[in-house]
């Protein structure tokens, strides 16, 4: 029997009423409804044509004209689900509200209070400085925005001579995190002792606090900028406690930086963070039993070429200072050693700290049909140490005025215990149609 969270159904049935014909003549309504399909493909242990999802989805935005300098916004996804990585073959409905926020915006100064959804970065996909979103990776969707998470609080940004400067100051304060779900693959889960996957959302308070700065330059042809945060990584780690393993938000604080450059139609990207964990530089315990301090790198480089065809190129870098051997730690006793040492394992794998540095890869060509009737798309991520991977093949065709359906796959390759080869039971084939309004 299905289980109906009260407060999800309500803002589901909200998110249905305000879609309404009425809703929808006004200017300031618009969204998409989403049908799709995910199936198991290309496993070993599981059979072809299982079904991972089946779901039908309302993405409702609303953007109500308010007298200057007062704006307003509402963004609710709403989804029924008959099959999901959490319920397998059974009803379940949810409701997310992406973002709700009130606020001003006035001679190069804007403030905004409520649900906020602040994506830092320039690069694609992988984003170091991205310090205040999480991602809800048990919801399959083909879309980015659907698996986007955000948090309350509050958003303030300056650019002086009335907006005109090409300098601009943004200081966001969270009074919670966005807590991330991973796809945990079953091989990960610590063997022979209690363990919760999925973590209680972060009450509203000082220990949850989080804080962000950046100073942008916003040029014609490029731009750059520094940031700092402090708060706490939004990727659950395995953490042992009381006979029990359960996932964490570790403490962390960061520095960044991004840079981008446009000229001829290309684009030139660059983005770094060092990241500064409160479980210590060399994680818990000094012995990686969590993610120890690292740095993280992309660089990039986009451009267009032939007719309607589009290609991104990216390098990834992780490199951690100081990475010991987890399987090293000597516990009070037999027992505690060896689970401790099975966390760390599982938390390498997870958070990607197996190697003390590690190089990757992305790659995406895209094309479009001069009328945007059909588009194609392959992306690849990679890791060159583990030899791990993900491919990603898509089509889209537009069936009828503002309804496309689409065909693709995410086929997950490489060694099993390699953070992307562990994912191969998540290989999917999608049908998905979406219709916006």
């Amino acid at each position: 029997m299905a289980v109906f969270r009260p407060a999800s159904v309500l803002a589901l049935l909200v998110a249905v009423c305000l879609a309404s014909e009425d809703a929808r003549a006004l200017d300031w309504a618009s969204g998409k409804l989403t049908l799709a399909r995910y199936t198991q493909a290309f496993t070993r242990t599981s059979k072809d044509g299982d079904p991972l999802q089946s779901s039908g989805s309302l993405w409702l935005s609303l953007g109500p004209k308010l007298p200057e300098p007062f704006f307003f916004k509402a963004e609710v996804l709403g989804t029924v689900f008959y099959d999901s990585i959490d319920r397998r073959g059974d009803w379940d409905a949810d409701a997310d509200v992406k973002e709700l926020w009130a606020g001003i915006d006035r001679s190069g100064f804007e403030f905004r209070a409520g649900q906020l959804l602040v994506p830092w970065g320039k690069t694609d996909g992988v984003n170091p400085t991205d310090y205040l979103t999480g991602r809800d990776l048990n919801y399959l969707s083909r879309d980015d925005a659907f698996t986007r998470l955000g948090a309350p609080g509050v958003f303030a940004a300056f650019t002086p001579n009335g907006g005109d400067s090409p300098f601009q100051f943004t200081g966001v304060w969270n009074f919670s995190y966005a807590q991330s779900r991973l796809l945990i693959p079953p091989e990960a889960v610590p063997a022979g002792l209690p363990v919760v996957t999925k973590a209680s959302n972060p009450e509203i308070g000082s220990d949850h606090f989080e804080f962000a700065g950046k100073i942008a330059y916003l040029g014609w042809s490029w731009d750059a900028s520094i940031s700092a945060f402090h708060g706490r990584s939004h990727f659950p780690q395995f953490v042992y406690e009381n006979g029990v393993a359960s996932p964490a938000f570790v403490k962390e604080e960061a520095i960044g930086a991004d840079f981008s450059r446009t000229f001829d139609g290309a684009v030139l990207r660059f983005e770094t963070a060092y990241f500064f964990m409160y479980d210590g530089a060399r994680g818990l315990e000094d012995m990686a039993l969590t993610q120890p301090d690292h740095w993280d790198f992309v660089a990039g480089f986009e451009r267009p070429f032939g007719t309607g065809f589009r290609a991104l190129v990216q390098a990834l870098y992780r490199y951690y200072p100081v990475l010991p051997d987890s399987q090293a730690y000597v516990g009070p006793d037999p027992v505690t050693t060896a689970i401790a040492r099975g966390v760390a394992r599982a938390n390498a794998l997870l958070v990607n700290y197996q190697e003390k540095s590690r190089l990757g890869a992305t790659l995406m060509v895209s094309y479009e049909s001069p009328e945007g009737d059909f588009e194609a798309s392959v992306n690849v991520i990679g890791n060159f140490v583990g030899g791990d991977y993900r491919l990603s093949p898509e089509l889209g065709y537009r069936v009828f005025p503002n309804a496309k359906v689409y065909l693709g796959a995410n086929y997950y390759g490489g060694p099993d215990d390699r953070p992307i080869g562990a994912l191969k039971n998540y290989s999917t084939v999608f049908v998905e149609g979406q219709y916006a309004f």
